[in-house]
């Protein structure tokens, strides 16, 4: 029996729906399979989203498009290079000091734990556990022994980001256009306007929760540092740079930040009049945080409810770690903007 019109057009459409489907679990295959490149592609995305609106108005302004996609790029790179050349010495400073002091602090954490144990010895043994010394001996030693086993592999892997993200970052602003259209041509022409709609809601989305992101971890940390500096506390900079990048884990993050900062002023006897300051300050920079950037930077862009929000970062940690904790809240915006989408395509279908 000779297929009709219908069954004729019918057919292309499931191929090229499925093709379609294929061709994006593919790509998501392939970047769950290659961490680094997927590490890669995310920051790529991140640095695109923060140039494009430059390259938009140079080319506005009458400039070709490789001008427009470099001056941005090449600019982002000059600051990326200052704060490096600022940054970085104090750094290794403070690593290099804390790399020293590093067996006093076990040793006292030790002291510390051998403390609480002589109070808490009768309650212990009746709940069957080993000696506290013993375990945070064993607990320090095993996190001590694991991140140096680490590092290598972490060079590796920076070194592949470092050589990939610009590269992929380039692409994306020198070559983002032709690239979209080319995507067009694979997507079905039944789902054509609504594909268009996504993209340009995920794109504007993106990039605003990006740039807004950015500018709260910048000045979380810098509120961080300045705290700490006043208070000549120890490490104030590798302690202000992890707070601004924790504060991106909803919830939870900040706190994790904090905890290091305590444990430091319980074990270091110097330090335990800073014990309340260190609150204060942790605590002031959250309320900086909630009471004026997020209303101001991030509230309106990502408008998820609190039990989405937990549960989209247990998910991403679970899956990724603290990069899976940190783009979880984009990732889940950007499927909330995609249900949403549909959700409305098939009421107006039907």
């Amino acid at each position: 029996m000779k297929p009709t019109t219908a069954n004729l057009i019918l057919r292309e459409r499931y191929l090229k729906t499925g093709f379609f489907i294929g061709f994006h679990l593919l790509i998501l295959g392939v970047l769950i399979y290659l961490p680094d490149f997927m590490v890669s592609t995310v920051l790529a995305f991140v640095i695109y989203y923060l140039m494009e609106p430059m390259v938009i108005k140079l080319e506005e302004k009458g400039l070709p498009r490789t001008l427009a996609s470099s001056i941005p790029f090449l600019l982002f790179g000059f600051l990326i290079f200052l704060f490096i050349l600022w940054v970085v010495p104090l750094l290794n400073e403070q690593v290099e000091t804390l790399k020293i002091q590093m067996p006093e602090y076990v040793s006292r954490m030790k002291e510390l734990a051998a403390q609480w144990e002589s109070r808490t010895h009768p309650l212990l043994q009746e709940m069957g556990q080993n000696s506290m010394v013993d375990s945070t001996q064993h607990y320090l030693l095993n996190a001590i022994s694991n991140f140096f086993a680490k590092i290598p592999v972490l060079l590796t892997s920076s070194i592949t980001v470092l050589l990939l993200t610009p590269f992929f970052a380039f692409f994306l602003l020198y070559e983002g256009d032709v690239l979209y259209r080319k995507f067009l041509k694979i997507v079905p022409n039944h789902l054509f306007e609504l594909i268009i709609t996504v993209n340009h809601s995920i794109n504007v989305q993106m990039g605003q929760f990006i740039r807004a992101r950015l500018i709260e971890t910048a000045l979380i940390s810098a509120f961080m540092y300045i705290g700490l500096s006043l208070i000549d506390f120890p490490y104030s900079l590798i302690f202000s740079l992890i707070t601004g990048i924790l504060s991106l884990i909803p919830y939870v993050g900040p706190v994790i930040a904090a905890l290091p900062q305590l444990a430091l002023c319980l074990i270091s006897p110097e330090l335990r009049p800073d014990f309340i300051p260190i609150i204060l300050i942790n605590v002031g920079s959250q309320i900086f945080d909630g009471v004026l950037l997020v209303p101001l930077l991030v509230a309106k862009i990502v408008d998820l409810h609190p039990v989405v929000v937990v549960l989209a970062v247990i998910l991403g940690g679970q899956m990724m770690g603290i990069f899976g904790m940190i783009i979880s809240i984009p990732l889940a915006s950007a499927i909330k903007v995609l249900i949403t989408a549909f959700y409305k395509y098939a009421n107006h279908s039907n």
